[in-house]
């Protein structure tokens, strides 16, 4: 079918089309008409993500803007929020709304909750593209009650949205404070059992007092050395005065050799002894000058042996002294070295003791920052959401949409209206043009009268 053939059938069919075409008009009408007025208002909420914690000033970790908007959008839309705005208002205690629940679930559950649920059904929440801005709209017959409920959403959502954050801080805040109790009896333990091993061991521990004993065991070392030395001289002259005593030949000893008085003792000797050996040759021995010679001589002998025996005593009793001496300076050293020993063993138990009291402090010490940071976030009363644009009382009625149902009416009216006739004119074909004859015989026109 040409062009030419479809506008003639419209035009040849024009009541019915105009028929349909006013029949939609009509019901639209019909329908802007009856349908109840429903109003719009909208509530235009900032929603902003931390970038910084506002108790310590640190870092926090973001969510893609996105994704955090979108989930601020089922907050906004959740089951919570609109419970919120149910109680404030009590809108369940109202006796009409109660009436309405009892129809509508026989008593199942409980008004507060189904009155949220319908709630819901009226609220639209849009999130930005470009921003971080939330559009909360709310439906109702009523204007001034959607404005109200528009607000209420909005206001229950910065509430929640507070909750979510300090609800979680507060329960924290008391687990910490448990811990933080804890961590303070573990530090406490640990401080009185550093206190009663200092007691016990007397301060033991001091590193100062280690360096003293540790100065005197270096001593001790110094003059054990020095007595040794003594010692090993003093035993090597006794093993000499030994064998000189078996020899015979004591007089030969360095010790008596070194000793003036020992020498200027046989000088005298040998002085007496040539007297006495010249006044008994110029006299004879029973001479009076050769008794008092005799007399001197034994006098010097007796003298001397007796010098001998004390210089011979004295090596021996320098011996046993020197022996004595390092047998006391190594029991001391002995007792010096376990007394450090014992310092030494008192400052590991110590060392180990402060290590576990600076461990619980630093345990005790950071857990008591993080309890007042969460304590602090608890108590925190902002949001990172604030309110752009409040809702207003609507004048114009969003639904329904008269001037937009009556231009699609039209435009589903000359739809179905051509619709109509084309189809009247498939059932009840009609031959309107020389074409029409052509089409419908499939014979060739000769010629046309005109009207």
């Amino acid at each position: 079918m040409t062009v030419q053939q479809l506008l003639r059938v419209l035009w040849a069919r024009r009541k019915l089309a105009l028929a349909v075409l006013g029949a939609i008009v009509l019901v639209a009408m019909a329908v802007n008409l009856l349908m109840p007025r429903t109003y719009l208002a909208t509530t235009s909420l900032v929603v902003e993500q931390r970038l910084t914690d506002p108790v310590t000033g640190a870092n926090v970790q973001t969510q893609n803007t996105g994704d955090y908007l979108a989930t601020q959008v089922d907050v906004i839309a959740s089951h919570n929020v609109a419970s919120k705005v149910v109680e404030r208002f009590k809108l369940d205690e109202v006796p009409v709304v109660r009436s309405q629940f009892l129809r509508a679930t026989g008593g199942a559950g409980t008004a507060r909750d189904w009155l949220a649920d319908q709630l819901l059904e009226s609220l639209q929440v849009t999130p930005s593209r470009s921003s971080s801005v939330i559009e909360v709209a709310f439906y109702n017959e009523d204007a001034p009650f959607a404005a109200q409920m528009a607000n209420a959403f909005a206001e229950a959502y910065i509430q929640t949205n507070l909750e979510l954050k300090v609800e979680p801080a507060k329960r924290q805040a008391a687990w910490y404070q448990d811990q933080v109790l804890g961590l303070r009896k573990t530090l406490e333990t640990a401080q009185k059992r550093l206190a009663d091993a200092q007691r016990e061991e007397g301060q033991l521990g001091s590193s100062n007092r280690l360096d003293v004993e540790s100065a005197q065991l270096s001593d001790l070392s110094s003059q054990l050395a020095a007595a040794q030395g003594i010692a090993a001289d003093t035993q090597s002259r006794e093993r000499q005065l030994r064998a000189a005593q078996a020899s015979g030949k004591t007089d030969q000893l360095p010790d008596i050799l070194s000793n003036s008085l020992m020498q200027s003792m046989k000088a005298d000797l040998a002085r007496a002894e040539g007297k006495l050996a010249d006044i008994a040759e110029r006299y004879g021995t029973g001479h009076p000058q050769y008794t008092a010679a005799l007399a001197e001589v034994s006098s010097l002998r007796t003298r001397l042996r007796g010098e001998l025996a004390t210089v011979t005593g004295a090596i021996g009793q320098s011996a046993a002294l020197a022996r004595q001496r390092v047998e006391e300076l190594t029991s001391a050293l002995d007792q010096q070295k376990k007394r450090i020993v014992h310092l030494q063993q008192g400052n590991d138990v110590l060392g180990v003791l402060q290590r576990d009291v600076d461990s619980a402090q630093r345990a005790y010490d950071a857990g008591l920052q993080r309890a007042s940071e969460v304590r602090l976030q608890s108590q925190l009363n902002e949001t990172s959401v604030a309110v752009l644009n409040p809702a207003i009382t609507p004048v114009d009625p969003a639904r329904p949409r008269v001037l937009l149902n009556m231009a699609l009416a039209l435009v589903l009216g000359v739809l179905f209206g051509a619709a109509a006739a084309l189809l009247a004119e498939m059932f009840d074909r009609r031959v309107r043009s020389a074409a029409d004859v052509a089409d419908i015989s499939g014979l060739e026109v000769l010629t046309e009268v005109p009207p």
